[in-house]
Formats: structure tokens, sequence, C-alpha cells
């Protein structure tokens, strides 16, 4: 297998499509393309972004991926401008099989279902890769965005595919207004899908979490009120004070997303020595217009309890040399009655 990686920071979709295949192909020496992981700036025509890549690898080499807000390689890190990149893989005696599943807004978990029950499972398959539309219903200035939930998305598929098969991906996501997003979908440029690549072979795929966040001085909080994916309430009071008082002013309120804030849930063992792949972190959206609650990335379902979480030096949006960041981290997973708006 070769692969080979490109970068460009083009105002000019299709001249950047072409540059990141060109460069990915001429880097590595591929011979014969036959799979693209793709991804460029929501400001970019993701339709001229595309048509650039095929007319450098061909329209018969699927191309996967999509909306970014930056992108990083070995050599650039880029969130401003217009950064796009690409992987061109040579699979030489790997498989792949590409499933596009729509209408994800209607119903994550039965989009997961059909996803997986599309894919021809076979003894040796060793990894799922899956993209999905991370937004739902834009944002706009009076309402937050409305995002496609990735945990019913996941349990549709587990339910249909060998559960042993690891599953890795992302949604996709354009810029920090939350606008709407375009996907790679193998041959077309479209929305609100989930798009999975079924790898198969002689091959042993290595992942790891990272996301930069570590226990504070676990002191245990609750959700209180919560509402799809907006949080109201933290231990009776309300979440945009507690905050307020964290930080130990409003300006946090102005951020789109919250630079130095997640809210979050612990896999592990309360007061264990913390283990980043343990924790799970969301993303906080912003402060509702109304300012009486917070958005967080993915709605939760069911409320959980929470402490406070002090910082390593990478989170979202943030690069080695940015401010640490801070979190609430999630710990209990069975709802109380009275806790839900």
């Amino acid at each position: 297998m070769k692969v080979g990686i490109g970068y460009c920071n083009e105002e000019d979709a299709l001249l950047s499509g072409k540059k990141v295949a060109e460069n990915a192909i001429t880097k590595s020496n591929i011979d014969r393309p036959d799979l693209v992981i793709s991804f460029c700036s929501g400001q970019l025509d993701h339709n001229e972004f595309f048509r650039g890549l095929q007319s450098v690898v061909g329209n018969k080499v699927p191309i996967i991926g999509g909306s970014t807000i930056g992108v990083i390689t070995n050599d650039c890190l880029s969130y401003e401008g217009y950064p796009a990149g690409a992987a061109v893989i040579q699979l030489d005696t790997i498989r792949a099989q590409l499933v596009v599943v729509d209408n994800l807004d209607r119903d994550e978990r039965l989009a997961g279902i059909k996803l997986a029950k599309q894919l021809a499972k076979e003894q040796e398959d060793s990894l799922l890769l899956i993209f999905y539309d991370s937004i739902k219903i834009h944002a706009t200035n009076d309402t937050p965005p409305t995002l496609n939930a990735s945990s019913p998305l996941l349990e549709g598929i587990a339910q249909e595919l060998r559960s042993n098969v690891p599953i890795i991906g992302a949604g996709v996501m354009g810029d920090y207004d939350m606008s709407p997003t375009k996907q790679f979908c193998g041959s077309y440029v479209g929305n609100q899908n989930i798009v999975g690549t079924l790898l198969t072979g002689d091959f042993k795929p290595y992942f790891r979490i990272m996301h930069g966040c570590s226990p504070l001085d676990g002191v245990y909080h609750r959700i209180t009120k919560i509402q799809g994916s907006n949080i109201y309430e933290l231990d009776g009071k309300p979440i945009v004070e507690m905050i307020d008082e964290l930080f130990g002013n409003q300006n946090w309120r102005n951020q789109n997303p919250v630079d130095l804030l997640t809210i979050g849930k612990n896999l592990g063992t309360r007061f264990e020595e913390p283990k980043e792949a343990n924790y799970v972190n969301r993303l906080i959206t912003g402060v509702l217009p109304n300012g009486e609650g917070i958005g967080i990335f993915e709605p939760e379902r069911r409320q959980r309890s929470a402490y406070g979480d002090f910082p390593l030096p990478i989170g979202y949006g943030q690069t080695i040399s940015q401010p640490y960041i801070v979190a609430l981290m999630t710990d209990l997973l069975k709802p109380e009655k009275d806790d839900v708006a």
C-alpha cells in the first residue's frame, strides 16, 4: 500500500483540488490511485474542488471526506484562508467497499442500520471508516444549530455489523458558525449522508483516543436540566452563570465555539489516575441566544454527573502554543426523571 498526502491553500477551488491530488501522487510515487480521502475549507466551492480532484485521479476512483475547518499534515497546519488536503491511497492487496446512505437527518439510528446491512461482511474485515454530516439544521442569528447525533448512528451500525470490527471516523463541519456542510460521497458531492468505507485485507489498524483534557479536582456535578443538545442547569444552578464564575468574566459568551471549555463523560473509575482514552468530550458550540443555557456539539439522550476538569496543552481548535483547555467531565449514565427539561 502507498499513501501520498497533498495540501493547498488556494481560493480557486478547482485549482486547489488539482494541486492537492497532484502533490499527493507525486510525493509517494502513486502508480494507481484506488481511494482518496479529502477535506476542504467550508469557504471553498466543494463541487469545483471535487472536480479538480477527479481531473487528476479520474472519475472512477472513490473520493470520501468533505467540509473541514482546518487541515493538519506533517508539513502544514492551517485554520485560516482556504485550507484543503487529500490522502491519495494505492490499496494494492487491501480491498475497499464504499456504501452511502442518505436521509441521515431523518433518523440517525436507521441510517446506521441501513449502512451496515449494505456492507458485505467478511471474516477478515479489519476497519470501518465513516464520515457523516454533522449539521442537521444550521445555526441562525436567533437559533443554535441542531446536530446529527453520532450515538444512535453508531448503535445502528453495531446492531448489524460484527462487533469486533473497529469503527473510526468523524462528522464533517466546514466552519465555526455551523453552516451547512458538504460531503464527498464517492462519485458525487452531497449532504445529510453517512459514507462508510469497509477495508478488508491482511493489515492491522492502530488507533488512539486523544482530546487534551484531564481531571481537575474530582468534584462531581450533576446536569439537572438538559434538552437535546442544550444544557441549562448544573447542580440546579444556571450553567451559564457557573461558567461565568469559572472564567471570572463573560468574555467566553462571545466565542462560537467556546475555546477553553468542553462538556464530557468519564468512562473510567472515579478518582483513579486519569487515562485520556476513558474520557469523551462534547464541544460547547456557544451560549444560547437568550443566555439561558449552552449548546453542545452532540445531543445527549441521557443525563450525566460531571466534575471539573483542567487542562492539557492541546484541545479543540488548539495548537501546542495556544492556551490550555478546561473541561467539565460527565460520569453517570442513568437519567433521573426530574433531570429532563
